[in-house]
């Protein structure tokens, strides 16, 4: 028996008129999908590396400008030239401006004296980094020096709610709870608990922070407790033997008025 040769199907292709459709609609996908494939994973992949070469040389601007700030912390460890460091930072901040170094600026500030410029520094890191509680405690030092005593305790509130172990700022608010000028700040057992947390954290070993914690505790009343704390501070260091002995002295006569150099 013969076969009529239009009703055999060829391979690949449908006997049926709808299965030569399915088949041609099949063909061109490959043809136009495979492409497309390819162009997207091209695409991807050239973002990919456009990426990559960013961070590359994001990571090299990085670097190179810690090896700027070595060097000029280096040359600033021997001079002590504040004014040419400062300079290196601003041009460092201008092209990286990291909190970090930015808090670094403002202390650099501080000590220079320009204490209005610090603040501004310093108040600039927060939009940057929330959570970068070393500038608030800087800004405490910088707003006391221009006797702003309630921005630095809201300075230093928020420097302890973000880093509790801070135990340099829980010792300058402490201070300024036990003696600001504002009686309205005065707040005596606030300033026990801080001082006390500050010397806790540094075992007894920031002479600094005894005599912080003295002083609080001869405002408190409890000079006995205050003459305890300046004896033991008297044993920790005798660089500051001098000053400390006239605290001393002044605790056992319970003299607010005397001062110590």
């Amino acid at each position: 028996m013969t076969e009529n040769p239009a009703s055999v199907a060829r391979p690949g292709i449908s006997a049926s008129p709808n299965g030569a459709v399915d088949t041609l609609a099949r063909r061109l996908l490959l043809i136009f999908l495979v492409p497309l494939v390819v162009i997207v994973l091209l695409v991807s992949y050239t973002v990919y590396l456009t990426h990559r070469v960013r961070g590359l040389e994001a990571h090299a601007n990085v670097l190179d400008a810690l090896e700027e700030i070595n060097v000029a912390e280096r040359y600033y460890a021997n001079d002590k030239n504040v004014t040419w460091i400062i300079k290196k930072y601003e041009e460092i901040t201008a092209r990286y401006p990291d909190a970090r170094l930015l808090a670094r600026l403002g202390g650099l500030y501080i000590a220079k004296g320009d204490i209005d410029k610090a603040i501004e520094v310093l108040k600039g890191v927060s939009p940057r980094d929330k959570n970068f509680w070393e500038a608030r405690s800087l800004l405490v030092y910088a707003y006391l020096l221009q006797g702003r005593e309630k921005d630095a305790l809201d300075a230093g509130e928020q420097a302890v709610q973000l880093n509790k172990l801070d135990a340099q700022t829980l010792n300058n608010i402490a201070w300024v709870y036990a003696k600001a000028g504002d009686q309205n700040l005065r707040d005596v057992n606030k300033a026990l608990k801080y001082a006390s947390m500050a010397v806790e954290y540094t075992r007894a070993n920031n002479v600094r922070f005894l005599d912080t914690l003295a002083e609080v505790q001869l405002v408190g009343g409890d000079g006995k407790a205050a003459l305890k704390t300046i004896e033991q501070a008297i044993e920790r260091e005798d660089r500051f033997r001098t000053y400390l002995l006239c605290q001393r002295e002044r605790i056992r006569d319970s003299d607010l008025k005397k001062t110590c150099e």
